[in-house]
């Protein structure tokens, strides 16, 4: 796992998204279990990295429970997601494109 991260920290773009946004979306994913839609739907605010203990949450609306969920977030995650999120803008999408859609 840990090579695929700094494959795509280290790579170009692909899908229309940045390498360390693709490395984001990895750790993300690989540390939370969260499924592709419910990743799509992550904005800044979705994260509480602050919080005791942080948490990211995902809206009703796109969770596979239809209800709010809130999952804890570990503490080395928290601090790749920090500066990561730093210069995201507040309630854009976080990772963009298709790349959640299933294709058929």
């Amino acid at each position: 796992f840990s090579r695929l991260i700094d494959a795509a920290r280290a790579g170009g773009s692909y899908r229309g998204m940045s390498g360390p946004d693709r490395a984001a979306l990895y750790l993300v994913a690989g540390m939370t279990g969260l499924r592709a839609s419910e990743l799509a739907s992550l904005t800044k605010l979705s994260f509480a990295l602050d919080g005791d203990p942080p948490t990211v949450t995902v809206a009703a609306a796109y969770s596979k429970h239809r209800r709010k969920d809130e999952l804890p977030l570990h503490p080395e995650l928290v601090d790749d997601l920090r500066t990561w999120l730093e210069p995201k803008p507040t309630s854009a999408p976080l990772w963009v494109g298709k790349w959640a859609v299933q294709n058929s």
